[in-house]
């Protein structure tokens, strides 16, 4: 397990994972300052988390969020320096995404497009999925409640919460019939043959 790391960013065929500022100065080597870059194939589970205010700089708090990574090999340097596990609080993701320019589509830093050269919208780009993770349907929902750590679809058979930190990661789409909607969600298999599907 490596991390806490800032990404993903999307590079050549590789998902490019950044250093927190505030562990920079712990890394001795000067290779290791700049991140990680891996093969996605290489990635066996993906964790992610808000970061604590110490974590992070004040520049880096655009960036959202902070993963840890199961890897397969990994390189012995990361490993001294980031091993660990996922910190308390942290949810296992069944995807990653990476954000990029909605009008170029060059992957965006901290919000900021190099290609137009300002900040842009972001559009979210599944570059990871973990083999585990299936496509389920759900509802009929009639009603989307939202609070400030879920979002919550609300029907007759009941209700599905999806914690907000991991919104764009579990929901895939939802699809109106009539005046209720489907949602289709990715969720791991341990937990379909928990719900007996």
């Amino acid at each position: 397990m490596v991390g806490p790391l800032l990404g993903p960013i999307p590079h050549e065929g590789r998902l490019k994972f950044l250093v927190p500022t505030p562990l920079i100065n712990n890394i001795r080597e000067s290779a290791l300052r700049g991140g990680l870059s891996i093969s996605p194939t290489a990635i066996v589970r993906a964790y992610k988390a808000r970061p604590a205010p110490d974590e992070v700089s004040p520049d880096e708090l655009d960036w959202g969020h902070l993963y840890w990574l199961l890897i397969e090999s990994p390189s012995h340097d990361y490993v001294k320096h980031f091993r660990g596990r996922a910190r308390r609080g942290a949810y296992r993701i069944p995807r990653l995404l990476a954000k990029t320019c909605s009008k170029c589509g060059t992957p965006l830093f901290a919000g900021f497009c190099a290609e137009c050269g300002e900040r842009m919208p972001a559009k979210y780009v599944e570059v990871w999925r973990d083999k585990f993770a299936a496509i389920k349907t759900l509802g009929p929902f009639n009603n989307v409640e939202r609070d400030s750590l879920h979002v919550k679809f609300v029907g007759e058979a009941g209700e599905y919460r999806i914690p907000r930190l991991i919104l764009h990661e579990v929901l895939l789409s939802a699809k109106y019939f009539k005046s209720k909607f489907y949602i289709n969600i990715l969720a791991f298999e341990e937990e379909r043959r928990r719900e007996g599907v």
